[in-house]
């Protein structure tokens, strides 16, 4: 072969490449950001689903509060859900819709969609957006900036901008962690540490043992106390479990290394589940379940270590 036909050769073998990878390109599905800001931006998130459902959530002193519908610790997990999963939402380059007719249709009107709206520094607006859920498709649902007629095809991600408190405000009833705490006192025993060591001592016969802190007891009720969490709030209904609670079934303080107490009240609600109340507040208390008071409720004499 000579060198003219290895030449011409060569120079068809390119030409085809480029052909299949320009066509290649082509098929790949072109996609834009929504959200194009930095979400260190982001100071004030809030959510509105008609007809009444509004959440506002603020960061505060660094810390992100839900300031409406009441003002409660925001879940930390849920915030970080909105900036990984909602905020990085994109959609293709082309629109389903761009008539302001069908924005009632797929409900991202500004009577029907959710509005969502993220705010930046001293208050500025970042973006609006209105979302519409799809009601016969739940896989899919639809967004539309506000000041905009485009409506675009995007993942159902309602459970991420659920306005719901429920969703939003912290599941944890007690935020301090097991190396913080320095004494434990309820009726049926008492922890605390002596000279290094944990000791506990049973006020019910009064005598005192060394306690071994990698016994699984010990290690029950440190996870029991600091795991304190809840999927139900009481909220606004003191009187109603007011009774209970001055005859409760437990009471428990919790001394911190920073001198801080904190208190816990447990009183049966029913068969399965008991109310908490947390140090004397009456706005919100709290349901544990009978498994989350049995690592609390302990046996003292379980504590011992016997191998001493």
């Amino acid at each position: 072969m000579n060198k003219k036909n290895i030449l011409a050769i060569t120079i068809l073998a390119i030409l085809i490449l480029v052909f299949f990878l320009s066509k290649g390109k082509e098929n790949v599905e072109k996609r834009s950001g929504i959200f194009n800001f930095k979400t260190t931006d982001i100071t004030k998130i809030e959510i509105i689903q008609p007809p009444y459902d509004t959440l506002t959530v603020a960061m505060e002193d660094k810390i992100w509060t839900i300031i409406h519908p009441r003002r409660l610790p925001a879940k930390e997990s849920q915030i970080q859900r909105f900036f990984d999963e909602f905020l990085t939402i994109t959609t293709s380059q082309n629109s389903i819709s761009d008539s302001p007719e069908r924005q009632e249709f797929y409900q991202v009107s500004d009577s029907t969609g959710v509005k969502i709206t993220v705010f930046g520094k001293k208050g500025k607006k970042l973006r609006t957006v209105f979302f519409g859920r799809n009601f016969q498709n739940q896989q899919y649902a639809y967004i539309r900036a506000e000041k905009d007629n485009n409506i675009y095809q995007i993942d159902n991600v309602f459970h991420i901008i659920n306005p719901s408190l429920q969703n939003w405000r912290e599941d944890r009833i007690v935020t301090f962690t097991a190396d913080q705490i320095v004494k434990i006192q309820t009726d049926r025993y008492e922890l605390s540490q002596e000279t290094g060591m944990w000791m506990v001592s049973n006020p019910q016969i009064g005598t005192m043992d060394i306690v071994s802190p990698t016994s699984s007891e010990f290690t029950r009720i440190m996870n029991g106390i600091t795991g304190l969490r809840t999927s139900t709030f009481f909220d606004d209904v003191y009187d109603t479990y007011a009774e209970k609670l001055t005859t409760p079934t437990m009471q428990m303080m919790i001394t911190l290394n920073n001198g801080e107490n904190v208190y816990l009240k447990l009183a049966q609600n029913d068969a399965n589940s008991y109310i908490l109340q947390l140090n004397e507040q009456h706005e919100t208390l709290y349901r544990l379940t009978n498994a989350q008071f049995g690592n609390l409720n302990i046996d003292p004499s379980q504590l011992v270590d016997t191998g001493i």
